[in-house]
């Protein structure tokens, strides 16, 4: 049989709500300023023991029950963040399939999807609720040997300058040895009304 509990004494009731206070303190001042609840549910928790007064049992009591819920709640909102991240993977996966669902039928039969006159765009597409075109990508290049490179003064900073690579490869001309060149692969631009 468990021994009966010694009441505190005065000193370590203050002394327990001083370390309670502390700890719940640290919350308030860690709070993110866009969480709007953050503040609130520190001083909530800070009134709550205050109302427990003297009585270090119910202050015990209180905390363990608060960081009980806390934690249940943090693991609750732990699976619906893990399902919402599932679901946002599925919707951008959608949003990727659909684009390259029309991007392919678009060139497939380009003779359906002229652009319009001055347009720069390779094919387009129009109705009263979207506006697509399927635009030229930005050249680039792909660096396969840096350290062939990396003998050039001009493409060497501290590290390899690959913006002047870039510069000296798409708008120079240059052949290098250790860069591939890399045509702009076309992209849709949709616009909703």
């Amino acid at each position: 049989m468990d021994k009966p509990l010694e009441p505190p004494s005065g000193w370590q009731i203050m002394k327990a709500m001083e370390i309670a206070s502390l700890h719940l303190n640290a919350i308030a001042a860690e709070a993110d300023p866009d969480d709007p609840d953050a503040m609130s549910d520190a001083e909530e928790l800070l009134e709550m023991l205050k109302g427990k007064g003297a009585d270090v049992g119910r202050l015990m009591e209180a905390l363990l029950l608060a960081g009980d819920e806390a934690r249940a709640e943090a693991d609750a909102i732990k699976a619906r963040r893990d399902k919402l991240l599932i679901r946002q993977q599925r919707r951008s996966k959608k949003a990727e399939n659909t684009r390259k669902a029309a991007i392919g039928i678009m060139n497939e039969f380009p003779e359906l999807f002229r652009p319009a006159g001055k347009s720069k765009a390779l094919l387009a597409f129009k109705s009263t609720l979207v506006d697509a075109r399927v635009q030229r990508g930005t050249d680039g290049v792909i660096i396969t040997d840096p350290a062939k490179l990396m003998e050039q003064d001009r493409f060497v900073s501290r590290s390899l300058n690959e913006k002047a690579v870039k510069d000296a490869v798409l708008d120079d001309g240059e052949v290098l040895e250790g860069v591939e060149r890399k045509n702009g692969a076309p992209f849709l631009v949709v616009k909703t009304t």
